[in-house]
């Protein structure tokens, strides 16, 4: 599916927001959506379009980003149109609006960082335990990859994605050796929290973004997210920023014994997942996700090891 014209959202923007766009740029970052900055007279905003989300798929994150900002949860604070709508549509694509945070994404990564990142994502769980919308989201838990993998695992195939059969057949027999408690403590997970989803100004966290993938499941495996992107270095386990990233999570939120128990079996199970949903959800940045995924295989390998 083609991003709308530069005309078309200037358009869309001009009437829904009143906005009239003395430059809009495209942010070349992501592989998911189309963003972009767009400069008027007031201000920068960002703009985001949804690729291949319909706006019912969308008010579960609305939902979301409104409580955080009732939270004053450091995230994107959403810019309604005229007449009062968070979301419009440009063409067939939802279109969503935020002033644009000053900041620079994450690119430090050290034990003292990676603390204040697992702080945000235990503050992210805490504050979200009360959050309700009437809308829901597919989970992406063991279980539910399970079943994913069997109805949809062809896909990759199908799509011609570099060496589909051989990682479907991988993924088969690594996902026969993981079994999971039904009892591991639930709630709202953001699913990305990762250096690129995360601004900085001056050494200090300003801002947690992309709730695209925001979800109700297993806190646990929503840590491990944050962990397959910030404990590895040279394809090896980093154990002192492991640790790192739980001892800031703690200050909010205190692990329970039974997650405590699985930690690094969630850690492997976490690499494994993203074999397959990576390939799955990004079907238009094959070579892309094709690199990422070899990685992640290694990390797989590396930790087994």
């Amino acid at each position: 599916m083609d991003c709308p014209s530069l005309d078309t959202i200037q358009k869309i923007l001009e009437v829904h927001y009143g906005f009239v766009i003395q430059k809009l740029m495209p942010i070349t970052e992501g592989v998911m959506n189309w963003n972009f900055l767009g400069t008027t007279a007031h201000g920068q905003y960002i703009i985001k379009i949804y690729s291949y989300r319909t706006v019912a798929d969308i008010q579960f994150e609305i939902d979301l980003l409104n409580h955080l900002e009732a939270k004053n949860f450091p995230a994107p604070h959403l810019v309604p149109s005229q007449n009062g709508e968070k979301v419009v549509k440009v063409e067939v694509h939802p279109l969503i609006v935020y002033k644009c945070i000053d900041g620079t994404i994450l690119r430090d990564i050290d034990t003292t960082s990676i603390q204040n990142v697992g702080r945000l994502l235990g503050t992210f769980h805490s504050c979200t335990k009360d959050f309700v919308s009437n809308y829901t989201r597919d989970s992406w838990d063991p279980e539910d990859i399970r079943l994913l993998f069997n109805r949809r695992g062809h896909e990759l195939v199908e799509r011609q994605f570099p060496k589909a059969q051989e990682l479907l057949s991988f993924i088969q027999v690594e996902l026969s050796h993981y079994h999971f408690p039904s009892s591991l403590p639930q709630g709202i997970v953001h699913q990305d929290v990762k250096p690129e989803n995360i601004l900085c100004k001056d050494k200090k966290i300003v801002a947690l973004l992309d709730f695209d993938n925001s979800t109700r499941g297993a806190l646990i495996f929503d840590i491990m997210t944050t962990a397959i992107w910030t404990c590895f270095e040279n394809e090896q386990f980093q154990e002192e920023r492991f640790k790192a990233l739980l001892t800031g999570y703690q200050l909010e939120r205190q692990l329970e014994p039974i997650e405590q128990s699985i930690l690094i079996l969630a850690l492997r199970w976490r690499l494994l997942r993203e074999l397959f949903i990576a390939p799955l959800v990004t079907p238009n940045h094959m070579q892309i996700v094709a690199e990422r995924t070899e990685y992640f295989k290694k990390l797989y390998r590396n930790l087994n090891t």
